[in-house]
């Protein structure tokens, strides 16, 4: 998923919040498989990436099959956003990826103009000074 080309079809049914995939009962399960992260450590390391995938693209706009704004406006739904990121803090991170995760919640922060949908967990506010 990380380079420029690859996985065309894929990033663009993730990172269109008007398609299919984010619509209905479709976006009912995905939100119920985020929520999994806790216990499953795949679905864990999905939504993780799904999380730095989402950052990397707005930031960048690079290997997106659609334009930043449709990003921000992936990001700025705080009910999807809320999911992914609960899903990505559902189990600590090795704590050198600790101040990248707070960049990113920052990001998300700033787009979505709120913070409240992204709560902190206690192993990411117990590192914040490093």
């Amino acid at each position: 998923m990380w380079s420029r080309d690859a996985n065309w079809a894929k990033k663009y049914v993730l990172f269109n919040i008007q398609g299919p995939l984010w619509k209905t009962q479709r976006r009912e399960k995905l939100l119920q498989e985020f929520s999994r992260s806790s216990e499953n450590i795949v679905v864990h390391q999905n939504v993780y990436e799904l999380l730095q995938l989402l950052s990397y693209g707005e930031q960048e706009g690079e290997g997106i099959p659609h334009r930043r704004d449709h990003l921000r406006k992936l990001i700025s739904d705080k009910e999807i956003i809320s999911a992914i990121w609960q899903g990505s803090v559902a189990r600590p991170i090795q704590y050198r990826g600790h101040r990248k995760l707070r960049e990113i919640r920052k990001q998300f922060a700033e787009i979505a103009g709120a913070e409240d949908h992204l709560p902190m967990p206690d192993w990411l506010k117990a590192n914040d000074a490093r």
